[in-house]
């Protein structure tokens, strides 16, 4: 008896169905709506927990290219959790900076009041993976760091080998780490962070399009992190669409904004996309209609679930 894997009505039973992607202005929702594209964009990671010597250093940050999502549950979105700060950080704030920390309480206040969302079907057939976490204290962690110091301390380290390292570290995170906000008034502060909370899932490019498209999946090199800002604009060019996580209008679940004076500026917005933006299955104003009722606002969010 053969067993099927692939369902369409099977369902997630102790997470959400749906994958998050939050963002902190309406302005991204909004270019994503219009180029009916998520653009995939260089963000640093941690991998200090990992111990890899690299030139006779150990290496702490690595920048990966890729588009995040959360599969928490709807009802625990806005529910606000213990924040923590690290020790020399919270030492050195005033108590302004430490009243406008504490807002930090929440997913959508620390990633952004903005959201578009997808089920995880969806999810599943566009390569999108969930993460790995890893523990830096178990056997894993360890093996992991005996073959990635023996990988890079090979002279000649095969295209194969250096390929597969480069996927391996795309899709980790550990399980605790700090996390970097600036306030308001330009303050730098580290936010503790429980990282497995945050059920993420990834999207990266297909290796074949990145080697077309002459962009690395994962950028090593000091002097180029610090140039990312600039590298992440270039992505957003059409000649490297086939890098985006792409979606028709259908697919939305949900497009969440942060109160109901964003809500008539997006239904203004989604209103007056041209023509080119639909396809001809409906009419336009029928999937703009569609479009619209999508819609959710977090401030009601936070009363009705």
């Amino acid at each position: 008896m053969e067993i099927e894997l692939f369902n369409e009505n099977s369902e997630y039973v102790q997470s959400a169905n749906t994958l998050f992607h939050f963002m902190n202005q309406i302005q991204y929702l909004k270019s994503a709506l219009k180029k009916k594209a998520l653009i995939p964009r260089y963000c640093d990671e941690d991998i200090s927990y990992l111990k890899i010597e690299v030139d006779g250093h150990i290496k702490t940050d690595i920048s990966i290219l890729q588009k995040c999502f959360c599969d928490v549950p709807f009802h625990n979105l806005t529910n606000s959790f213990q924040i923590e700060i690290a020790e020399d950080d919270w030492g050195q704030m005033t108590e302004t900076e430490k009243k406008e920390a504490r807002t930090y309480s929440t997913h959508p206040a620390f990633y952004g009041k903005y959201a578009i969302a997808f089920s995880k079907r969806w999810g599943e057939q566009h390569n999108l993976q969930p993460i790995h976490y890893l523990n830096a204290m178990s056997g894993f962690s360890a093996e992991m760091h005996k073959f990635l110091g023996y990988a890079f301390g090979l002279e000649d380290l095969p295209d194969e080998l250096y390929e597969d390292i480069l996927s391996k570290l795309s899709f980790i995170k550990p399980l605790r780490g700090t996390m970097t906000r600036i306030l308001s008034t330009g303050k730098s502060v580290h936010f503790i962070k429980n990282f497995h909370d945050e059920k993420e899932w990834r999207y990266i490019p297909n290796s074949e399009e990145l080697h077309k498209c002459n962009v690395e999946k994962v950028i090593v090199k000091q002097n180029i992190i610090g140039k990312k800002s600039a590298i992440n604009q270039f992505l957003e060019d059409d000649q490297y669409s086939n890098l985006w996580l792409k979606f028709d209008y259908k697919d939305i679940k949900y497009l969440i904004v942060s109160n109901s004076s964003d809500r008539i500026d997006l239904i203004k917005y989604i209103s007056s996309l041209s023509k080119e933006n639909f396809s001809d299955s409906l009419s336009m104003d029928e999937q703009k209609g569609l479009l619209i009722s999508r819609i959710l606002v977090l401030d009601e969010i936070k009363g009705d679930w």
